[in-house]
């Protein structure tokens, strides 16, 4: 047998085929993940180019933006009204406000303060006003942040409703009864208590007139547009992938090593 293949020969056992398998497995399931990363990265970016364009446009009434796009559309659609600029007249009926539970604010907690508004005959659009600190509402002095009687005009941002976790991790809220402190803004599950019929989505408080006579409820800021850790996830599978490789390599040379320091032995 020629010298080189016998010093290749304790490659081709059955523990190095095993490992083979499992390297190859390995490299293969980090280089998929880091190109799922960089595909994640990527819709990331589309989606703040998309969202950035709607943020700075001029702020449409309700119903035009009603008759121009579709309400509950995915944001990534040309016709999603999702994350629109409008505005919207009517009157906010304290008698059905809800607060939105873990809601932060300059690292201090509280709830965002979801207030329904009337702007048609039986017809509604839920109202985020805005944050307020969690030691308002034990100390049961919310009303600091009661909402504007009559008339409201209201400029804001258009949301999609929260669609809630569905297995069996995630805050969830009750399937039924009249709730009054929620996780997830679902407008779906809040018409089973509104005496009317809401918008399937909602708007969160830029503006209003006549404004609030004091500093609660704090309008929520505006989204931050942050691509994320995509890309640095990515560079760390490929990385696994990488010295996953190396290192079988570097195995594979010590092995015919010491193959050829034995052969040379029994020479």
């Amino acid at each position: 047998m020629n010298d080189k293949l016998k010093l290749l020969q304790p490659l081709f056992k059955l523990q190095w085929l095993f490992f083979s398998i499992i390297v190859l497995s390995a490299v293969t399931l980090f280089a998929s993940l880091g190109f799922w990363q960089l595909r994640r990265h990527a819709q990331k970016v589309d989606y703040n180019a998309v969202l950035e364009s709607r943020l700075v446009t001029t702020p449409m009434t309700f119903s035009d933006l009603k008759s121009n796009f579709v309400l509950d559309e995915e944001i990534g659609a040309e016709d999603s009204a999702a994350y629109r600029a409008v505005t919207i007249s009517g009157e906010y009926d304290a008698s059905q406000e809800l607060l939105v539970r873990n809601r932060e604010y300059s690292g201090r907690p509280g709830y965002h303060v979801v207030t329904p508004l009337i702007f048609d005959e039986g017809q509604a659009i839920l109202v985020d006003r805005g944050w307020v600190a969690a030691e308002l509402e034990q100390a049961g002095q919310l009303s600091v942040a009661d909402a504007p009687e009559g008339v409201v005009e209201v400029e804001g941002m258009l949301l999609p409703e929260h669609d809630p976790p569905t297995g069996p991790v995630g805050a969830k809220d009750p399937a039924e009864g009249i709730l009054e402190k929620v996780f997830w803004v679902d407008v779906e599950r809040l018409s089973q208590q509104m005496p009317y019929e809401l918008e399937p989505a909602y708007i969160r408080l830029k503006a209003q007139t006549p404004t609030q006579t004091g500093e609660y409820p704090v309008p929520a800021p505006i989204p931050e547009l942050s691509n994320g850790p995509h890309i640095d996830y990515a560079l760390q599978w490929f990385a696994f992938a990488l010295v996953t490789i190396c290192g079988c390599i570097a195995l594979m040379y010590q092995t015919i090593k010491k193959a050829k320091e034995k052969n040379e032995q029994t020479v």
